[in-house]
């Protein structure tokens, strides 16, 4: 292929076609002819075939449906293959629930029987029964309605009607009898623990559930008396079980953004699961460092040691869901300040833990995480990809002009949630055997409060101690799991650490606080008298927030990226971020324009304003006022901008141009994006 043939662009977009109900972008695509008219010259190459005097192409057009009324999107589902747009399925259905219900599309998916109440097998059928072959095999989650499951028996009545032997109905007939089988067995699992049975073992959530109910805290091991492959291997084990488990739905912004209300307690299970045993992981680490306050400084830094060696198990394993859990609990607070015990810390192990805490550090944008989720198998961080779905709810509407569905924005969801799918496939080639004795060991840990830890943490050594050998802390660990996930982002714009003192470096509290609350608990059985102990309030470092997502896009023709805009005026403080989309086709007076709609400052003239983006060494970028801000911006630097009035009322200069460095805005509030 020649260098001209190769710097041709393959897709072109060409503009946007409007129907009723539907709007399409029209993509332009070059596509090489089968027939290649062969040299004049009767050359040939080295294999005897003639070499080509030149190749020639053809212009097909294909149209991708943006935004449309729900009866057009279920219509363009059997029509998508053909016109060229093979994304759409995979993401409708895996975001569809977002604005309808399985009930709502199917009715309007499945055609009516005939007169004879059969259907004869047309060619539209047959694209029906792709579609409900394709849901049926990737998102049986969607039929589970018992006890009568409508929906699984609607698809069945129909591919009873119209097709009996196909492939769609086989799979719809073994999803009803699992769902029968798995209702029988939660009503045999129910009434056995009623009455005090034990049920047989089955999977890890049994092994796991009876091995907390097997024996008493006096009769577990001690949680670090297991050699550290087994502790990473078993907390890999549940990792594995409960991220499989995840419903990637549950995952989307507009989903998971409703648990901050006490009535929907019930919202995302799923991920709250994993949020529970993440913070479940940090309280053990933490309450198994301070726990014993008899221990000298040479055998607490051995604990801390024994911690980061399972961390590096867990990398290896590549469990980053625990690997981030322990970061983030030996980078609380009360474990950092403990300067005696981490300069007694083997130097090897700590450039060890150096090493480990890059992984989630915010140089360019997570890449190194994001790039080794990549390989599998692997238990990723979910709030890497809660974050990114946060910030594409936030920044892109739901329905666009005409009041249709934003179908734009459902399928960059589609593409998050298809990675969660294909990593939870990865998690099934662990093989590793359940050790119910752990589990014991583990779910009776004792457990401290933050304010229990930071008291005892100060007794074990108190303020005076100064000694600079405290590990060198990476930022991206500061947002503890719980408050990324269970709700503080969008409870206020303060920062979200305010609220849990003593853990500037990431200590997660227990899934108790889910309402923003922080009651302090009392100790378990086992757990250290902390009853008049010296009380102060701990000083806090500022948060700093995760980075955003690198939300490139260069789908037809067009590069974007999701940046956050805070204010610097009399109306607001620059401690509150509003997410917005910028596009390679933006001018800078347009993403003024737009950022001033998010801060619901409308009526503002965009001219009176001037565009800043925030560097990572303190500086600003100033970006000029008839600027590409797409290309005028730092792309390797955070997609932070302020947005503040310009003086006198003059222009912003002719090229963007550094700024001297100023004190850094609180980015906080990063995770109460644009409401």
């Amino acid at each position: 292929m020649s260098k001209v043939e190769m710097a041709m662009t393959p897709l072109q977009q060409w503009g946007e076609e409007v129907e009723d109900g539907v709007i399409y972008s029209i993509v332009l695509q070059r596509v090489r002819k089968e027939h290649v008219a062969s040299s004049p010259l009767g050359i040939q190459d080295d294999h005897g075939t003639p070499e080509c005097s030149f190749v020639q192409y053809r212009t097909c057009k294909r149209r991708v449906l943006r935004a449309a009324t729900l009866p057009r999107l279920v219509d363009w589902l059997v029509t998508a293959n053909a016109e060229g747009d093979l994304d759409y399925m995979s993401s409708f259905l895996a975001t569809y629930q977002a604005f309808a219900t399985p009930v709502q599309v199917l009715e309007l998916l499945l055609p009516p029987l005939g007169p004879d109440n059969r259907l004869h097998l047309s060619s539209g059928c047959r694209k029906v029964l792709h579609v409900l072959e394709f849901w049926l095999q990737h998102h049986p989650e969607d039929f589970w309605e018992p006890p009568k499951h409508p929906s699984l028996q609607k698809v069945l009545h129909f591919l009873y009607q119209s097709a009996p032997d196909s492939q769609a109905c086989a799979l719809a007939e073994e999803l009803l009898q699992a769902h029968k089988e798995g209702e029988k067995e939660e009503h045999r699992r129910g009434t056995a623990e009623a009455v005090g049975e034990k049920s047989p073992r089955m999977g890890l959530s049994r092994v796991i559930r009876e091995a907390t109910g097997a024996g008493s805290y006096e009769e577990a091991l001690a949680l670090l008396s297991f050699p550290v492959d087994e502790v990473a291997e078993q907390l890999t084990l549940i990792d594995a079980d409960l991220f499989r488990a995840v419903r990637p739905f549950h995952c989307l912004g507009c989903v998971w953004s409703q648990r901050v209300k006490k009535e929907n307690q019930h919202v995302s299970p799923s991920v709250r699961a994993t949020v529970a045993q993440f913070n479940a992981v940090t309280s053990c680490v933490i309450a198994s460092v301070l726990g014993d306050l008899t221990l000298r400084t040479a055998q607490r830094a051995h604990l801390l040691e024994k911690w980061i060696a399972i961390a590096q198990r867990c990398r290896a394993l590549r469990n980053f869901s625990s690997l981030h859990a322990i970061l983030s609990a030996l980078q609380s607070n009360s474990i950092y300040r403990l300067k005696r015990t981490w300069a007694a810390v083997n130097r090897d192990t700590s450039s060890i833990f150096r090493k480990l805490s890059q992984i989630f550090s915010e140089d360019n944008n997570h890449l190194n995480c994001r790039e080794i989720l990549l390989q599998a198998p692997t238990i990723p961080y979910l709030g890497t990809f809660l974050t990114d779905l946060i910030m594409l709810d936030t920044a892109l509407p739901d329905f666009v002009e005409g009041n249709l569905i934003n179908f734009e924005k459902r399928r960059k969801e589609g593409a998050i949630l298809s990675q969660i799918q294909q990593l939870q496939e990865s998690c099934k080639g662990y093989n590793i055997c359940p050790n119910p004795s752990f589990h014991v060991a583990f779910h009776h840990q004792q457990q401290l409060s933050e304010e229990q830890s930071y008291r005892i943490s100060r007794v074990i050594e108190p303020p005076a101690d100064s000694c600079p050998s405290s590990p060198k802390l990476y930022r991206s660990l500061t947002k503890r799991f719980s408050s990324l996930l269970l709700g503080s982002e969008v409870s206020s714009t303060l920062p979200s650490l305010e609220k849990s003192r003593n853990s500037p470096m990431g200590s997660c509290s227990s899934l108790n606080s889910e309402d923003g609350s922080s009651t302090p608990s009392l100790p378990t059985s086992g757990s250290p008298t902390i009853k008049n102990l010296p009380v102060s309030q701990p000083r806090t470092r500022p948060p700093v927030a995760l980075p955003l997502p690198s939300s490139t896009s260069t789908e037809r023709g067009t590069e974007s990226r999701i940046i956050r805009v805070s204010m610097n005026s009399e109306h607001g403080s620059g401690n509150c971020y509003r997410s917005i989309v910028i596009t390679s086709q933006d001018r800078t007076t347009a993403v003024v324009q737009r950022a001033l709609q998010k801060h619901n400052l409308e009526g503002d003239s965009p001219q009176s304003y001037q565009l800043l983006q925030l560097l990572g060494d303190g500086q600003e970028l100033l970006i000029p006022d008839n600027a590409n801000a797409f290309y005028a911006m730092k792309p390797t630097d955070l997609h932070d901008f302020l947005l503040c009035p310009k003086k006198g009322g003059t222009s912003s200069p002719a090229e963007a141009c550094f700024i001297s460095p100023h004190p850094t805005i609180s980015s906080s509030s990063y995770l109460v994006p644009g409401s």
